[in-house]
């Protein structure tokens, strides 16, 4: 487990064929100009990732599988301490909820073809509250709200929560399902560290400093450097150099970090992980 834990330290990658997949429903959504909530299956596809696509996928759903089968029997040993009768009262609901499946049908469940590994929800809205995109681990859904963003803005948020739902994947895989609050998986090292913040409506600074949104927020920064440097025709390394120093004193996200001395370790890590992507 330490080799996989390895891989996976350093800035998050996203699907691009999952991302794909999702810009072409939401512009399909877009094109017909509807304006009733739509949730849509996208099928997981790993595929292009930098932490082994096929080989993470099966990891994902053999450990699904058997977080299913701990809680079964976890549920069914608690219900053993009850009286006879009580016993039923207290597992008839998580068996109308599916909870208590045998192994052959959870395993049915989860590797079919329509099998809950195999897909996440994407929930599309025209308009509404809160945040222009999340990804909710606990519903396997990623929400997106395309109101009057640019398609440049969306594409943005996507790859943003496509960051997040590798997360899952990567937590998931490593038996460390709650990526959000317990996983130490697509992390930053302890030492960087800032578990004090954790984010809150309408503050950046908050949001910037979790420590979940690090390596998310980082390949936010990197994505945007390298689309400004392509559309400047900036190639020449010293050229390069110089956009960088501009880019980490103005871009939001190093911003907060050079203004928060608690996230200085944080910032020492993204000018490293920034210049490594840029100069190679």
């Amino acid at each position: 487990m330490k080799n996989f834990y390895q891989k996976i330290a350093g800035v998050i990658s996203y699907p691009p064929k999952m991302f794909d997949f999702i810009m072409g429903e939401i512009s399909k959504y877009q094109s017909d100009n509807n304006k009733e909530e739509k949730n849509i299956k996208i099928p997981i596809d790993l595929e292009g990732i930098k932490y082994g696509g096929e080989e993470l996928f099966q990891k994902y759903i053999e450990s699904r599988i058997k977080q299913r089968q701990e809680t079964r029997d976890f549920l069914v040993n608690r219900a053993s301490k009850y009286e006879p009768q009580k016993q039923e009262e207290f597992l008839h609901k998580f068996r109308e909820e599916g909870f208590l499946k045998g192994d052959e049908e959870i395993r049915q469940e989860e590797e079919g073809p329509q099998g809950r590994s195999q897909f996440i929800w994407l929930k599309l809205n025209r308009y509404g509250t809160g945040a222009a995109a999340s990804w909710q681990h606990y519903l396997n859904t990623l929400n997106m709200i395309v109101g009057n963003l640019t398609m440049g803005q969306i594409e943005d948020a996507i790859r943003h929560e496509l960051r997040h739902f590798i997360q899952t994947v990567l937590g998931v895989a490593s038996g460390k399902p709650d990526i959000a609050s317990t996983s130490k998986v697509g992390l930053p090292s302890k030492r960087i560290q800032t578990p004090y913040f954790k984010q809150r409506p309408n503050d950046l600074q908050s949001h910037v400093l979790d420590d979940v949104e690090f390596y998310t927020s980082l390949g936010d920064a990197i994505a945007l450097a390298k689309r400004t440097l392509i559309r400047n025709n900036i190639f020449d390394e010293e050229q390069k150099k110089e956009f960088l120093r501009n880019f980490v004193q103005n871009n939001a996200f190093f911003n907060i970090l050079l203004n928060s001395p608690e996230a200085r370790g944080k910032l020492n890590k993204a000018i490293v992980e920034i210049y490594k992507a840029i100069m190679e």
